[in-house]
């Protein structure tokens, strides 16, 4: 039964939805709940499309673990070494829940709802059990951008870095800008999406064919540029769902959100929350790559998270949309060779003893 399946889900939701009603006070709370999802990520076994591949990676060793970037890598070694594949998960989960948990910490007005939007928002926690490597990288930077000394060389090479993590990562880039105060209007931010949305679903074929050819045009010459195009062509996406349609609508709430903010802080955050939904919708061709490449910038909604607080209907919306889009992501059917008769890669949840 599909409620049973989900049951795993059901209570971690009701614990991090009771955290963040409840407001518990000090450090103790926020670190036990961190450690529960370390344990429910770190633990699982055969969730994730690529869990097996993993799996199958560490013991087959050799050229299948090579072709990781260097972070990855020696995760994978030490796994190998220690015969223990579930190691790399659990070593991986402990990261970026680390780094999530580091930045909300230092940064969130409101630590409970931080960790509330982080969970509950897909493309973070949940995708977190599916992309392993990627994730971490985002968590990585994540944590860069807002705890680091605001200098865009330290960024930088926090990007490369995390490029030993996941190569997805050099696309960052495009955040240093606002390392240095550069700030995209209202106005500004509702073009931008406008014609990324208009964009996105209408020409994405032309989009497709128009991006690869010009990677193409460097791939043959060098490596970053073959791997990226290898990276776009392999990514594997099987369609636009219609997942960014509601973050989409988290967007527009934003959009009228930005008035009423006081924080220069959470005008960032709209914007960059913004230009990721922007790209998601521009990169439609490929959901994949999309979601990914849009990841590096929404992710700092968690931060912005707390300000809803000063419209209710803003935030009831909000609030509905995540709910719904974490169990909508739970639920919708997928399929994977790996995973035959299962529903999707997330069901049913199992722990690795």
């Amino acid at each position: 039964m599909l409620i049973y399946d989900l049951f795993p889900y059901i209570l971690l939701w009701l614990l991090i939805v009771s955290f963040s009603i409840i407001k518990p006070k000090g450090n103790v709370s926020f670190a036990v709940l961190g450690f529960i999802l370390i344990l429910f990520s770190g633990l699982r076994f055969g969730v994730g499309w690529d869990y097996f591949n993993y799996v199958n990676t560490i013991e087959s060793g050799g050229w299948r673990i090579d072709r990781l970037e260097y972070i990855s890598r020696q995760i994978a070694f030490l796994a190998q070494k220690l015969r223990n594949p579930q190691l790399y998960f659990i070593i991986n989960s402990f990261l970026t829940i680390l780094f999530y948990f580091l930045a909300i910490k230092k940064l969130s007005v409101a630590n409970n709802i931080s960790v509330l939007f982080l969970f509950c928002i897909p493309i973070f926690f949940l995708t977190s059990l599916v992309t392993v490597r990627f994730s971490l990288s985002v968590a990585f930077l994540f944590y860069a951008f807002n705890c680091f000394p605001k200098k865009w060389y330290i960024y930088v090479v926090s990007i490369f870095i995390a490029a030993l993590m996941h190569r997805a990562a050099l696309f960052s880039i495009l955040i240093v800008p606002f390392l240095y105060g550069f700030r995209i209007s209202l106005k500004g931010n509702i073009i931008i999406f406008t014609i990324c949305f208009i964009i996105g679903t209408s020409f994405s074929t032309f989009s497709l064919n128009y991006l690869t050819s010009i990677v193409d045009s460097f791939g043959s010459s060098n490596d970053f540029f073959e791997g990226v195009q290898g990276y776009l062509i392999n990514t594997g996406g099987k369609g636009f769902s219609k997942s960014p349609l509601m973050y989409a609508v988290i967007n527009i709430c934003n959009f009228f959100l930005y008035r009423r903010v006081t924080s220069k802080s959470d005008e960032l955050y709209i914007t960059l929350y913004n230009i990721g939904c922007s790209l998601m919708f521009l990169f439609s061709f490929e959901s994949t790559f999309a979601a990914r490449i849009g990841q590096f910038f929404m992710i700092y909604i968690i931060l912005l998270a707390p300000s809803y607080r000063s419209n209710k209907l803003l935030q009831i919306i909000v609030y509905m949309i995540i709910f719904f889009s974490f169990f909508y992501q739970l639920c919708i059917t997928g399929y994977h060779p790996d995973f035959i008769d299962r529903r999707n890669c997330f069901l049913p949840y199992q722990l690795c003893f």
